[in-house]
């Protein structure tokens, strides 16, 4: 016969107490356990239990880093009293990277962002870490043969940074690695102010068309107009309810970030 019972203490602590009978001998335990949080930190417990006439006693601390968990404890058995230290995590060798990490119990992925450092990572939307200077982190803790979701934060990316996705879904295999690699690359962008002959903005609507991609970019409110490929020169046309024009820009490079030039006089001409 044996009867537990277990209650949270708020937090990541919980205790548990129980009581029973084995072949007519009592027995009885108790525990208080906090557990480490998933994003590193300190953990402990402390336990006592006596079975068959014999007390035992057990005190532990945890430390969960990022590179893996370091355990030690103190235990009482009876008349004897021993310690432990127990370490425990991975290394991995992909992507031309090493890295280290926690215990590897099943699943892994390495998450690249293509070299760009200090990117967050989200796992089941739960940020686990950043990438390192090469642009990599170890997402240790997968479940194969399932769905698992990994994302990026790109809100601190520089502006001037392309994202082609931000989330991944990855089912790898048991005991098997998966590269998780979210796509980013800059790009030579602007803001641009373009104003008519008599020096107002374009009209919200016009379109503009850059001769040298042939992409077409709509104006937005007080002439402003997002061109995300520009070249060392650049020539626009416009097209609107004002009738065509075109202007000119050249842009030079100073440091990165999106810039924004102008105003440009679209003037008068064909498109």
């Amino acid at each position: 016969m044996f009867v537990a019972l277990s209650f949270l203490l708020g937090g990541s602590m919980n205790a548990s107490v129980n009581a029973g009978s084995d072949h007519g001998k009592p027995l009885f335990g108790a525990a208080v356990t906090r557990t480490p949080d998933y994003g590193g930190g300190l953990g402990w417990q402390v336990q006592t239990s006596r079975q068959n006439g014999q007390q035992q006693s057990l005190a532990q601390a945890t430390w969960r880093g990022r590179y893996g968990d370091l355990i030690g404890s103190v235990a009482n058995v009876g008349s004897r009293t021993y310690g432990e230290v127990d370490a425990s995590g991975s290394i991995v060798l992909m992507a031309g990277d090493v890295l280290a990490g926690r215990r590897i119990d099943d699943a892994f992925a390495l998450v690249s962002t293509d070299g760009v450092p200090h990117v967050p990572v989200l796992h089941e939307n739960r940020e686990i870490g950043e990438t390192n200077g090469a642009g990599h982190l170890l997402v240790p803790d997968l479940v194969a043969y399932e769905p698992n979701h990994l994302a990026i934060d790109p809100l601190d990316l520089p502006a001037d940074t392309s994202v082609s996705t931000t989330r991944l879904n990855l089912a790898p295999q048991s005991r098997a690695g998966v590269l998780a690699r979210f796509p980013l690359r800059d790009f030579t962008g602007a803001q641009l102010i373009v104003v008519d002959t008599a020096g107002k903005p374009l009209p919200a609507g016009a379109v503009l068309t850059q001769r040298e991609t042939g992409k077409r970019y709509v104006v937005g409110y007080d002439g402003l107009a997002f061109i995300d490929d520009m070249r060392a020169a650049n020539a626009f046309t416009s097209t609107s309810a004002q009738g065509p024009c075109e202007f000119d820009v050249t842009l030079e490079r100073k440091g990165s970030g999106l810039p924004t030039l102008g105003p440009f006089t679209c003037k008068a001409g064909s498109p």
